[in-house]
């Protein structure tokens, strides 16, 4: 992959090598299709795509960079999306967006696109960071709904022998009311829907009084608008019909005005669509979520990697380091679907590049505890700048230090604690850092923020101890209710 893109970078200049050298890492390792941009040059140019990001749009490397992004537009591309991107790169501000963009063949493609700045430590704007999703599948199945719907209010306008048959075959209730009786004549299908029996009179107020309060009003008027106007109208709405089921229900209707005023109309069980519909939903802001949660922790170990490093080199390496570390830990909760991950899990992944040249003075031990996934990711990291640090500097840096990292569960005082441990012991003698680095900083914010834990850190000489009690609750233990009584240790 950087074989075949650097001629291209040079092309751009020096500076991008120097300076942004750190993002090849976050392209090249990340499997999303992902660019880096250049607001400093002329046009915004693509000064880098990875390999996901080619095999997304079919473009080669040496086809893409020095362009502007707006060579994925086309025909069908809307201006209006276009001016957003626009307005929010010139006030140098993250943007989500949903695109229609067209790969090399021509074919199009719906982008899921989020860009954000990225700044240096003055706030001077460095680089554009994007990446790309195609949500063609998910928008397609929405447009699919729609279209079951104008198909539907097709069908209404045919005949009576085609409007018979979607009756029968196409689960589509047929009724009739009365405007002066209420009486309701309907069919089988309508019937089956509100749970009535197939001799039961029917008439208005025993259907309305189905219609769940927060829908009825809105029923109510559009029936009597129609009456008042003539004019037909479409509502859906909520039942709890006579068998104590709660459906959704769509409704289309016509007042028929004259001697004999009636409304006209067909109704739908659309239940199963309005919980797709909401399925669907949950799934996009899950998506939308964990997108925007993975692109701040690439940025904030990015600023972090440029705030700190001595020199380019450096900051390549801790960069390509730490990246590697987020995306092992994100691979653990793709095979566990994101439902969290237990601490043994955590400590095989991201202690593994230590074992083979460590692996007998690096001990773990603990019971299987589930934690969530925002814990999963940053303790994850933590562990392996905490054994970053034991090689370079503590209990590993020497042939006969050795690291215990151990947790339990405590019972004090009737309530349940989490109890985690560091111990490095053997190594060089210790002395208080001036100023706290990377490792400690995540482990603090895992501590504080996200397990609300009392955190006491001792550079002893022997070497560092880390010592974490915390409360346990179901949002970061997400097992909890089924740990057993066994597995707390009384204290």
């Amino acid at each position: 992959m950087a074989t075949r893109v650097q001629p291209s970078v040079k092309v751009l200049g020096a500076s991008f090598s120097q300076e942004a050298n750190p993002f090849t890492a976050a392209v090249e390792l990340t499997p999303m299709p992902m660019l880096i941009t250049n607001p400093r040059l002329p046009d915004n140019p693509i000064i880098f795509a990875n390999e996901a990001f080619q095999n997304l749009t079919g473009y080669e490397a040496d086809e893409i960079i020095g362009k502007n992004c707006r060579f994925l537009q086309g025909p069908g591309t809307d201006p209006k999306h276009v001016e957003i991107i626009h307005s929010a790169l010139e006030a140098e501000q993250s943007v989500e967006i949903d695109i229609l963009n067209y790969k090399k063949s021509g074919e199009p493609f719906w982008n899921r696109l989020h860009i954000s700045p990225v700044k240096t430590e003055n706030g001077e704007l460095h680089h554009f960071v994007s990446s790309q999703l195609d949500v063609t599948l998910e928008l397609g199945k929405l447009v699919e709904l729609e279209k079951e719907r104008e198909t539907l209010s097709i069908e209404k306008q045919r005949s009576s022998d085609q409007l018979q048959y979607i009756v029968e075959v196409a689960n589509v209730g047929f009724w009739t009311r009365d405007y002066t009786t209420g009486e309701i004549s309907c069919s089988a299908e309508y019937r089956r829907i509100f749970g009535l029996t197939p001799d039961e009179p029917v008439n208005y107020d025993k259907i309305i009084d189905m219609v769940m309060l927060e829908d009825r009003i809105t029923l109510i008027q559009r029936s009597e608008e129609s009456f008042a106007t003539g004019k037909s109208f479409r509502v859906e709405y909520r039942i709890t019909n006579r068998l104590g089921q709660v459906r959704w229900v769509e409704t289309r209707a016509k007042a028929l005005l004259g001697k004999s005023p009636a409304l006209l109309g067909i109704v739908i069980d659309v239940t199963e669509r309005k919980k797709a519909e909401a399925d669907k939903a949950l799934v996009t802001r899950e998506i939308s979520h964990r997108f925007k949660n993975s692109m701040a922790m690439v940025q904030s170990i990015a600023n972090q990697t440029l705030r700190n490093a001595t020199d380019p080199q450096t900051a390549n390496e801790l960069f390509s380091e730490r990246l590697r570390a987020l995306s092992q830990a994100q691979d653990m909760l793709l095979r566990e679907d994101w439902t969290g991950t237990t601490i043994s899990q955590i400590c095989e992944t991201a202690l593994a590049p230590f074992n083979s040249t460590f692996g007998h003075r690096i001990r773990t031990s603990g019971p299987e505890l589930v934690v969530s996934d925002r814990v999963t990711v940053s303790l994850s990291l933590g562990l392996y700048e905490l054994a970053t640090n034991a090689v370079k500097y503590g209990a590993l840096s020497n042939e006969n230090g050795t690291v215990q990292f151990s947790w339990d569960v405590l019972e004090r005082q009737g309530e349940r604690k989490f109890h985690m441990r560091w111990v490095e012991d053997g190594g060089p003698a210790v002395e208080r850092p001036t100023r706290r680095g990377f490792g400690q900083r995540l482990l603090y914010s895992v501590l504080t923020g996200e397990l609300r834990a009392k955190c006491d850190i001792n550079f002893a000489p022997d070497g560092l101890v880390i010592d974490v009690l915390a409360p346990m609750t179901a949002d970061v233990f997400p097992q909890l209710d089924s740990l057993s009584d066994t597995q707390a240790e009384p204290v």
